[in-house]
């Protein structure tokens, strides 16, 4: 038995990592930004509550709404961005996108990455 408090067994969401890159608008008259560099994990990402009720009032007490575990890679030290491609009750298909607030490696060995994201959008 594991003291982890972490579960493989629940890594079974795909998820899209990104980063975020500045390029130069087509007339040259700005900048405009995209994400590029698209690495894939299996993972699990689950909403949290960020209001709690503090005296009877509710109050904003964290800066994410959203939290994110997975494998860590080498290649997953650096990103701004997650997507998730989510079906809906009707069988079609959004992606939801996250910006990320915190990052963490955690565990014995930095086997895992703890990830607190902010909710941006919904593309369907």
């Amino acid at each position: 038995m594991s003291s982890s408090r972490i579960d493989e067994g629940l890594f079974y969401q795909r998820i899209t990592f990104w980063d975020w890159e500045q390029i130069e608008t087509e007339d040259g008259r700005g900048n405009s930004y995209q994400m590029t560099n698209a690495r894939y994990e299996y993972g699990q990402l689950f909403d949290v509550n960020p209001f709690m009720v503090v005296n009877g009032v509710q109050e904003n007490m964290t800066d994410y709404t959203s939290i994110l575990r997975t494998r860590y890679r080498p290649d997953l030290n650096s990103f701004q961005y997650v997507t998730q491609e989510v079906r809906q009750p009707d069988r079609s298909v959004i992606t939801v996108r996250y910006q990320v607030v915190r990052q963490m490696m955690v565990e014995q060995e930095n086997r895992y990455l703890e990830v607190h994201l902010s909710k941006q959008d919904t593309v369907r």
